[in-house]
Formats: C-alpha cells, structure tokens, sequence
C-alpha cells in the first residue's frame, strides 16, 4: 500500500465528513485490503459505509428526484440519478485506490436507482475494470431476488446482496459478465 496515499487518506477531512470513521481506521484500512484480495476475482462487501447522517441527507436527496428513465427492453431498465459530487471526488477516489492497492483513475460515475421489475442484463466485461458499487435505500430480502452478481458463461463468481448503506468494490475482467437485479 502506497505510504502516502494512505496518510492523505488517513488525514483527509472531505473523507471524515462522508464516511464510517471505522473505515477510516489504518488497521482496518489494511484489512480490508486483504480481505479486497482474497477472493477471485477481488471483491469487498462493506456495510454501514457512509455516517449515519450523511447517508440519510443522501437517501431523502435521492427519494425526491425522478431521474430519467433509461430502459432497452432486453438490456436494462433503471433511473439515472444525479449523483453527489463526493462519490467523483479525488478524495474518494485515493480512498478506492487505498482499498484495492491499484489505481482507481477515470471512473464512470453513476447513480442509478432500482425500483420493482428494474435490472440490467448480463453484460460481458470488455475490458479490465473496478467497480464500486454504493446501495442505497430499503433491504432487499435474498427471498425477493435482488442481487448484484459477476458470472463466467457457465458459473456464478459472487454475488452480493444489497443492504442500505453499502459499498460493494469489485475488480472485473474479461470473459467476466455483471449484472444487477432488483425484485420482480
């Protein structure tokens, strides 16, 4: 882990506003690293990401929007949401790239919202990339099936479960395929 990158971390005050002092904590820091890079391909489930407050302010922000529609039968189908600026921020960013030890540079930044009968369909990853993936709103029962989920042509790799106020952090890479479901 890159010394310096993880003390601007450690010391950002933009990070402290927004996120779970536990994951600010450097032994953490470092065990989640691990615990990024132990499964293949890595991956990290964390619950309770964002201050309790912070992640209220951002859930009634959301829940007041409409956002815009986007939907190709057999593709996807969600609303495109304006995302707080937090989550494109250098901050956040050195924060993902402290947590996976690679750079985590030129995201593509989205918020997209799932309601009753959204999804996207399996898509084949193109070409090596990271993911973070924050989940926002109500429980979504494992009974319900919603899921985000990373699969080869024939076998499911992992799956996660959304829960309110989560980050899901992946690294993909080709013949990998994603896709989010949402209860139908």
């Amino acid at each position: 882990m890159d010394k310096a990158l993880l003390q601007r971390v450690l010391g950002s005050t933009v990070l402290k506003k927004y996120i779970n002092p536990v994951y600010l904590d450097h032994a953490t820091l470092r065990q989640m690293s691990v615990a990024y890079h132990t499964p293949t391909p890595p991956h990290i489930h964390l619950h309770d990401f964002l201050i309790p407050g912070v992640y209220k302010n951002m859930l009634r922000s959301l829940k007041r929007q409409h956002g815009k529609k986007m939907y190709i039968p057999h593709f996807y189908s969600f609303s495109l949401m304006k995302e707080d600026r937090f989550f494109a921020s250098q901050e956040f960013l050195e924060y993902l790239s402290c947590l996976m030890d690679v750079p985590f540079q030129s995201p593509s930044i989205e918020t997209r919202r799932f309601t009753w009968k959204d999804y996207t369909l399996s898509q084949p990853v193109s070409r090596p990339t990271h993911a973070a993936v924050l989940f926002l709103g109500d429980t979504i029962p494992e009974s319900g099936g919603g899921y985000w989920c990373c699969t080869t042509e024939s076998d499911e790799v992992f799956q996660v479960i959304p829960a309110p106020n989560s980050l899901a952090v992946a690294s993909l890479m080709p013949p990998l395929r994603t896709f989010m479901k949402y209860l139908n």
